[in-house]
Parts: C-alpha cells; structure tokens; sequence
C-alpha cells in the first residue's frame, strides 16, 4: 500500500493511491498532501526538508513538480513535451 517512501529529519513522504501522503517520523496519522485527479509518483524531500519534488501526471505528460512540505500548491517546474521524472 505505501510505495516509494522518502524522509527528512521530522517526516516521511509517500505514494498512496495516486496521491502523495506525509506523516511523523516518529509515528501517527499520515496527511494528504496532494489531492490532484492526476498521479504523482517519486516524492524526494529537498536537503532542509521544507519542499517535496515529485513527478505528476496532469495533462497526460509527466513533469515535475515541488510543494511545500508543510501543505500547499503544487508548483511545476519542467514544461516541454517530454517525460520528466524526479530522480
């Protein structure tokens, strides 16, 4: 159910149904923190941790995208008609 998780210093990002969730490290409740029609995939925490990029799948081309960590909207940052992937 949870795939390709990534962590930080105080959280853990990762896939679920499409969607990209985040939770404590030290445990509890994860959150959403994207709810795009869409699928994102790849989440990798930025170094301080205050930004996750990832590759979504919006308009039938997959590019990337960053979000704050804390919640937010998505900002994308590749936009030619190839595939881009967060690696």
């Amino acid at each position: 159910m949870l795939h390709q998780p990534d962590i930080s210093d105080h959280q853990v990002v990762f896939v679920y149904a499409g969607d990209l969730f985040t939770a404590p490290l030290e445990g509890g409740q994860a959150s959403p923190l994207t709810t795009h029609m869409g699928t994102e995939s790849g989440p990798k925490f930025s170094p301080d941790g205050k930004f996750v990029a990832f590759t979504g799948e919006y308009d039938g081309n997959s590019d990337v995208y960053i979000i704050p960590s804390a919640g937010g909207l998505p900002v994308r940052l590749t936009f030619h008609p190839g595939s881009d992937r967060v690696q």
